[in-house]
């Protein structure tokens, strides 16, 4: 309720029957339960009114449907994520902690992912709600997130991911969509750096990396190779992964 009592109060004065941070407290208890949808919450709220109301001493009874409906429509979206981003950034699971990668020289860059996920069973008039996530290696942590407009795709959104962020020592990971120079631009201006895929839909990137490969070692003092390789079984097959590094200016 701390973290959700920043997120303003867009109603008028008068008519109000609940508090701004209880309605919001309500839908995130009935979201942190499993329900998808104001329907959803309206009945757990109602199949759980003693519990609650004995948890929210201002609570006397549980708001309807629709009053859940007018509050999500009226939520500053924005001010909601940044709220719940520094409430989830003190916390690591204890299942994993933040990764880092520490470089040749000794700096120590901490690990994100840049990666886009529909939610499933959220819709705004019937289009699926696409999200473009900042998640923290290891630990799994979402520190920032943007909707994607729709008939846009994910880059369109990276602007807004890495707004006001500021990204020095940091190692930025993604998909191969995002293997494009505004991408790199956008990390880069913010104090970071990527590392990025090049797979078929950059067919002349990757032919050009992969010249760095296939060439004879030349130019000893200015070219470092390395080689690992790990096998796991799951899924009911076997996985040789095989990963080439070379550094060269």
């Amino acid at each position: 309720m701390d973290a959700l009592a920043v997120v303003p109060d867009p109603r008028k004065a008068r008519g109000k029957r609940y508090p701004w941070t209880l309605l919001l407290t309500l839908i995130a208890a009935g979201l942190a339960s499993g329900q998808q949808t104001a329907r959803a919450i309206a009945h757990w709220l109602s199949l759980h009114t003693d519990e609650l109301i004995a948890a929210l001493p201002p609570l006397v009874r549980m708001p309807s449907e629709s009053t859940l409906l007018r509050t999500l429509r009226l939520v500053d979206v924005t001010v909601l994520e940044t709220a719940l981003a520094g409430l989830t950034a003190p916390q690591t699971p204890a299942h994993g902690a933040p990764s880092e990668v520490v470089t040749p020289l000794g700096t120590r860059l901490q690990a994100f992912a840049v990666d886009g996920k529909t939610l499933r069973g959220a819709t705004a008039c019937g289009a699926p709600t696409h999200l473009v996530s900042l998640v923290q290696h290891g630990s799994g942590t979402t520190v920032a997130q943007v909707a994607v407009g729709e008939k846009r795709n994910e880059l369109s959104a990276i602007p807004a991911l890495f707004a006001d962020r500021d990204l020095t020592d940091t190692i930025i990971t993604s998909d191969a969509l995002h293997t494009q120079r505004s991408f790199a631009r956008a990390i880069h201006e913010a104090g970071g750096y990527d590392l990025m895929i090049a797979k078929g839909n950059q067919p002349h990137l990757r032919d050009d990396l992969a010249l760095f490969f296939e060439r004879p070692a030349i130019a000893a003092d200015h070219e470092h190779r390395d080689q690992v390789e790990t096998v796991s079984k799951g899924h009911g097959r076997l996985d040789v992964r095989r990963l080439e590094c070379i550094t060269t200016d």
